[in-house]
């Protein structure tokens, strides 16, 4: 029987849950549903790697939202849309305009995936997680999890639309219960909506959400959009961080052809300015707890660091970046690669800011013994230098006070010594190590930060 010939509200949902197996002939690995969004919320989304599903209360179709209340799934159902609709111009407009919008991208395979993965209780329902004050919690709650499409029906007629199919034989299918949550005004097909769903033996509390676990193993297999007239400069750290996730991010093919309007107004610059303020303040956060790694931090950064003994401790590149005896997770022993230190003749404060009459120190100077003194700024790892506020330190101070060195600790009196070797300019190894990052340090920009943007693969 085809979706024209339904008669029953049961027969509508029956064949909107089966969405995913439709492909039109294609393979499921070859379709794809979109999430309209902005780069923020995206970014947070693969980096905490949880897909967070709202109550109907923050829905834009109040007319769904009444009837889901009247039903009787009230306040028990909670979802988020993504469209069967690629690159559609009315979605970036509402959704995901710029500066900051994107499309996330996901193949039905995975989208399948993220359900069979999910972790369920003895009766059988999702365990998901509860969000509360925007962040998810340990509390948890069972759930029916499943994918929907959603059907539209006009706003003075018994018509109701799935795609291109017409459906004349079901009467007043936006007041049926069964259908709440799956059926639209038609004033929305555009959306051509598709959502992931869940249903909760209770109602959570007001502004509470659900997250669901996305895969790790299909991270890398997630592709993001950037909206016409993209923010590539103001963004570019959050572009970054996908990128070492494998994820792939392209430019919109409209990019040249949409002009939404926005232009440098003041309320755009303070929202600019906002950003970036949140950024520096998170950055701040992280170098303050960079001394502070709980254990079970290390536990998520690295393999097994036994709390005594011996052990090697590696980057995600494979190069060692710690060996030796550790004591309470902690190196007391051992040695420690690529420490960056500043370095100048003349004496400076405590927090790595210097008397204007400081003078850098050469190499030569140091191999003959002249005194200076210094402070660790943070280590090279991962190809890159582990705190963004190191980077912005090193620009402002310069180039010439910096250099990176090899530590040897050793436990004495139960106090940690520590002992430099094997000297080298910071410039220096930038130059073998990473161009691009010597060349962000000097001038500010980085390779990708070129007029033509798409040349540079991301």
């Amino acid at each position: 029987m085809e979706f024209k010939d339904f008669s029953t509200p049961k027969q509508i949902k029956d064949y909107l849950l089966k969405v995913l197996s439709r492909t039109g002939g294609k393979n499921s690995n070859e379709v794809y549903i979109y999430h309209y969004s902005n780069m923020n919320a995206i970014h947070n989304m693969i980096n905490g790697g949880y897909i967070w599903l709202s109550s109907p209360n923050s829905m834009n179709d109040t007319f769904e939202k009444e009837v889901i209340k009247l039903s009787k799934n009230t306040y028990d159902y909670y979802f988020t849309s993504f469209s069967q609709t690629e690159e559609n111009i009315a979605m970036y407009k509402m959704y995901a305009p710029q500066p900051d919008g994107a499309m996330l991208c996901i193949n039905y395979e995975d989208a399948k995936f993220i359900l069979s993965e999910l972790e369920r209780a003895a009766s059988g329902k999702v365990i998901a997680t509860i969000v509360r004050n925007s962040k998810e919690t340990e509390e948890t709650i069972e759930a029916d999890v499943f994918w929907a499409s959603v059907a539209y029906k006009g706003l003075r007629d018994d018509l109701i639309i799935c795609g291109t199919v017409i459906n004349n034989k079901l009467k007043t299918p936006l007041r049926a219960s069964e259908l709440a949550g799956f059926v639209k005004l038609y004033g929305w097909n555009y959306e051509n909506e598709l959502r992931l769903c869940a249903k909760t033996a209770h109602p959570l509390k007001d502004n509470e959400k659900l997250a669901i676990k996305i895969p790790d193993t299909i991270i890398n297999r997630l592709k993001i959009v950037l909206c016409p007239g993209f923010d590539k400069k103001l963004y570019r750290s959050k572009i970054v961080d996908l990128k070492t996730l494998n994820v792939a991010v392209k430019d919109s093919e409209y990019d040249e052809f949409v002009d939404f309007g926005f232009t440098e107004l003041d309320t755009v610059k303070e929202l600019k300015n906002q950003i970036q303020k949140k950024d520096r303040e998170i950055e701040e956060l992280r170098a303050l707890l960079s001394d502070k790694i709980s254990t079970e931090d290390n536990y998520d950064d690295y393999d097994s660091i036994p709390e005594e003994g011996y052990h090697i401790e590696k980057d995600a590149d494979g190069n060692i970046i710690e060996e030796g005896e550790y004591k309470g997770f902690e190196l007391v022993n051992g040695w420690q690669y690529n420490q960056i230190l500043q370095l100048g003749k003349g004496k400076g404060d405590d927090f790595g800011e210097s008397n204007p009459d400081e003078q850098p120190i050469t190499l030569e100077e140091i191999k003959n013994g002249v005194e200076f003194h210094y402070y660790e700024i943070g280590s090279y790892k991962n190809s890159y230098i582990d705190t963004h506020l190191a980077e912005e330190h090193i620009k402002e101070r310069g180039l010439e006070f910096f250099f990176v060195a090899d530590k040897k600790l050793r436990l004495e009196n139960d106090e940690v010594i520590p002992k430099y070797s094997n000297f080298r300019t910071l410039e220096e190894f930038l130059e073998e190590t990473n161009p691009d990052l010597l060349k962000y340090l000097k001038t500010g920009k980085h390779k990708y930060d070129q007029s033509d943007y798409s040349e540079f693969d991301i």
